[in-house]
């Protein structure tokens, strides 16, 4: 008989992302059909026939900026347009400080005029629009001068959306998140 199946992730890592806790809940999953999956691997394509799945996770801020400062570090040095990223997340807030290249962000016309990176500070807020989540700057600083609005637009511009869960070759949702000083609270479904 079908019914919901959960599994705990407490303190595991996930594609090098240190999970402090997590919970997911495939739904609509007979135990053999559970089993199944545990012992001969997960069907993408069974999944999506079969039910659904929920997940609740927390990621403590130690672990993003972990995870920030890893994928910086595999991008080659000339090609990085943010170095030295460092986050402080706040209530619904991240404040980022680090060093930005100018000539490498895509569009910029105003390029030319800076030629080394330059120390940013800047409050960012997320926001969910539909499937998407994007980036709004609340305030920012280059070389401890206020960012103009046209480069706050060229960058939001180029960085949203941040992600989109319309570009998934299946259904997903983001059901919540939530920043804290203690880090990142989020839940979601997939193939709902």
């Amino acid at each position: 008989r079908s019914g919901d199946m959960q599994v705990t992730l407490d303190g595991k890592t996930i594609r090098e992302v240190s999970i402090q806790s997590a919970k997911v809940t495939f739904k609509g999953f007979s135990p053999g059909q559970f089993s199944s999956m545990q012992t001969a691997g997960i069907n993408v394509a069974k999944l999506q026939e079969t039910g659904s799945i929920e997940a609740e996770a927390f990621i403590d801020v130690n672990a993003i900026n972990s995870l920030i400062t890893r994928e910086i570090a595999r991008i080659k040095t000339r090609n990085r347009i943010f170095d030295k990223l460092s986050l402080n997340l706040l209530n619904d807030q991240v404040r980022v400080t680090g060093m930005v290249d100018f000539r490498k962000i895509p569009g910029n016309i105003l390029g030319f005029l800076s030629t080394d990176l330059s120390p940013f500070t800047a409050t960012i807020k997320f926001t969910q629009s539909g499937s998407q989540i994007n980036i709004d700057i609340i305030d920012a600083k280059v070389n401890d001068q206020p960012m103009t609005g046209e480069l706050r637009q060229q960058i939001l511009s180029w960085l949203n959306p941040v992600w989109d869960f319309s570009i998934l070759p299946y259904s997903a949702e983001l059901l919540s998140f939530k920043i804290s000083s203690a880090g990142l609270a989020f839940s979601g479904k997939l193939f709902h």
